[in-house]
């Protein structure tokens, strides 16, 4: 019997083709679960339009996605993290990045489009390529800088009748009793 997939089938095909199937299949699976249609002239020419009206959505979303490529392509976003001797306390995540990506006026780029080659728990420049669609790529760079202020460690200490002050593991001031 010939069909024409209305969805996307496992091991079959995708939306819109023409198979040829055993009857049975097409019977009592494809067709009662809503995932196919016999192959009449009618459903063909329907499926072609919806083909070509898909079509069409998607040029105009990739022109979108090439505009908006350009507008952001080698643009430098700043992260700003705890770090220590140059070694973050921990990874940035691909969330952080898209929040700040969207604190700078960005707001349809979304977590799945980005790539980073690896994860980033290093203060430095990584460079990040934002998938915006099948066809349109666009890279960045991530700047992560320290915090400032934040994260340093005061620890006081009293030992033998003395007073210490530690500062980012140095003694920074020294009491005796």
């Amino acid at each position: 019997m010939k069909i024409v997939l209305v969805k996307d089938v496992k091991n079959l095909g995708k939306r819109g083709e023409t198979k040829e199937v055993a009857d049975g299949y097409a019977r009592n699976f494809l067709i009662p679960n809503g995932l196919a249609e016999p192959a009449t002239q009618s459903v063909q020419e329907k499926m072609a339009r919806i083909a070509q009206a898909e079509a069409k959505e998607k040029q105009a979303q990739d022109n979108k996605m090439k505009e908006l490529a350009q507008k952001i392509a080698g643009k430098e976003i700043t992260i700003c993290s705890k770090a220590e001797k140059g070694r973050l306390f921990g990874a940035i995540s691909p969330k952080a990045i898209v929040d700040q990506i969207k604190k700078e006026g960005w707001e349809e780029i979304k977590e799945e489009m980005l790539e980073i080659a690896e994860p980033i728990k290093k203060i430095g420049k990584y460079p990040i390529t934002l998938k915006l669609s099948d066809s349109v790529e666009a890279k960045i760079t991530l700047l992560v800088k320290p915090e400032e202020g934040k994260g340093q460690v005061f620890l006081g200490l009293f030992f033998k009748n003395c007073f210490f002050i530690f500062f980012m593991g140095e003694v920074v001031f020294y009491l005796e009793d």
